[in-house]
């Protein structure tokens, strides 16, 4: 299975031994993307990375990641959705991720206008919902297994 990657520029050295060609993610001057062959290359990443699914909720058709191994969060994690709980419910006309799941949530900064990649990893950084406690918890690669290559 390959698996499509995104993580900050600044974060690429710490991908040392894993085989990857990482490019320029077109839609963001700080992001390279590139595709693992490898899926169990996954698990060596989350040594040293934080690793953030990207799915689809849908009921609401809508775009989030779900963050796995931040030291601040249980092994389930938490979620980064481009919507507030009342946006969801109201407008989207469906139950929120957090009452379906019962995991934490937070809601990307920035406007819809925005590369949701770009939303996820500000959010990552700068929100203060999103604590960092080891060093590992500062770095985050974004992955998806249903991308096309």
């Amino acid at each position: 299975m390959t698996i499509h990657l995104w993580l900050e520029k600044s974060d690429e050295d710490r991908l040392q031994g894993v085989e990857i060609t990482l490019t320029n993610y077109p839609n963001s001057d700080g992001i390279l993307e590139g595709w693992l062959d490898n899926a169990g290359l996954l698990a060596k990443i989350g040594k040293d990375f934080v690793l953030g699914e990207k799915k689809i909720f849908l009921p609401a058709n809508m775009e989030f990641v779900r963050v796995k191994g931040n030291s601040n969060y249980d092994k389930r994690g938490f979620i980064l959705t481009p919507y507030s709980e009342t946006e969801v419910v109201h407008h989207l006309r469906t139950r929120t991720i957090t009452k379906r799941t019962g995991i934490p949530r937070v809601e990307l900064t920035g406007s819809d206008q925005e590369d949701f990649l770009s939303r996820v990893f500000r959010t990552y950084a700068e929100d203060p919902l999103v604590n960092k406690f080891k060093e590992k918890d500062y770095y985050l690669v974004v992955y998806s297994r249903n991308d096309r290559k």
